[in-house]
């Protein structure tokens, strides 16, 4: 019998995994692919996980040495890959003849005293030093998590959407019925600011601690960017958001930063209200936001004729133009967040300068 290792029922009944496994639908599944993508994808460290692997294949050898043969190392290698390709979504897996080319140079490199057999420190060795294996079960690994933590997120974030729009269904009818309300309400971006940095932490939250370490925070990145962090960036992170310096994030911590919300004053944190500044430029347009900016620095009692509205309007018009020239870098006729950003400073600058002319040159002239 080989060792015993940790693996967490996802399934009540088989039917799951034989669609998992059985992707042409012949109703059978190889049991080695099977049990080598159960050993790779089980909670155990890295030590039980390699003698069961060898346990596996020198149980199924036929010299019944306990080593690995040649033409076992290659069973095992088209197993695992085959496996770990049905699992993840992989359309294309390597084909038979290229998995023994590479079973063939990697035999060649574990077979350290050359007796045409491998022996499980032999092979053991290979795996904790072949940084390219290493990298080749974790790029698995990562893409079955983030597949699973992505349908997770987007499952809860839709329930959640859908349970939000109820509710206001429900409120405008009570709303109706009396005629007037004055209670404060929450509407549904505010709602998803914070719901939606929550829902991807709890599906990052592999072991339900209600905190991420490194491995996990990577995860969340991942889900939320849409684009698979570096761990410099995820380390980084961690430092930076890990006020307890415990090594792990928080819900509340992580919750904090990805809403916007300055823990200090309880408000929107900077960078927050530069994306709601934008959100505010982008829906309304450049040009409206601009009017509506400078229209509001005109005081009320100074009365401003037809003509010199127009002449205002106007180079408000040409001011819009060019903010747009000068930021819309790749031409889009669509400022992006990124362009928005860069050229907050120049934006703002533009703006107070046109404004100050039109109340001291044209205003009260």
């Amino acid at each position: 019998m080989g060792p015993k290792l940790s693996i967490e029922a996802k399934y009540t009944s088989a039917s799951p995994i034989l669609k998992e496994f059985d992707s042409r639908g012949v109703g059978r599944v190889d049991v080695l692919e099977v049990l080598a993508v159960l050993i790779v994808f089980s909670k155990d460290l890295i030590e039980p996980k390699i003698q069961a692997l060898f346990s596996l294949y020198a149980s199924f050898d036929f010299d019944k040495t306990c080593y690995i043969s040649h033409t076992e190392l290659v069973m095992l290698m088209i197993c695992c890959t085959r496996g770990l390709c049905r699992v993840v979504g992989y359309e294309s897996p390597p084909q038979n003849l290229e998995l023994e080319c590479l079973a063939n140079e990697a035999f060649a490199k574990i077979d350290s005293n050359r007796n045409n057999r491998v022996s499980l420190s032999e092979f053991s060795f290979w795996l904790h030093h072949e940084q390219s294996v290493i990298l080749y079960l974790k790029k698995f690994a990562s893409t079955r998590l983030i597949a699973d933590a992505m349908l997770l997120y987007d499952k809860q974030l839709k329930l959640a959407i859908d349970l939000f729009l109820a509710a206001a269904v429900v409120r405008r009818t009570m709303v109706e019925a009396n005629e007037e309300s004055t209670n404060p309400v929450i509407v549904l971006p505010n709602f998803l600011s914070v719901m939606s940095p929550a829902l991807a932490f709890f599906a990052a939250d592999d072991d339900h601690s209600m905190t991420v370490d490194v491995h996990e925070l990577r995860i969340l990145l991942w889900l939320m960017r849409k684009k698979e962090p570096t761990y410099l960036q995820t380390k980084g992170m961690l430092l930076a958001l890990d006020d307890d310096e415990n090594g792990k994030l928080s819900c509340m911590e992580w919750v904090h930063y990805a809403s916007g919300i300055d823990q200090s004053t309880g408000s929107l944190a900077f960078n927050a209200q530069l994306r709601y500044l934008f959100e505010h430029y982008f829906s309304a347009g450049l040009k409206t936001v601009v009017t509506r900016c400078v229209h509001a620095a005109i005081p009320r009692a100074n009365k401003v004729g037809d003509k010199k509205w127009a002449i205002i309007d106007d180079m408000l018009a040409s001011l819009a133009k060019e903010i747009m020239d000068c930021v819309d870098v790749n031409n889009s006729k669509t400022i992006e967040w990124k362009e928005f950003k860069a050229h907050l400073e120049f934006i703002e600058d533009r703006v107070a300068k046109v404004k100050s002319y039109v109340l001291e040159f044209i205003v009260v002239s």
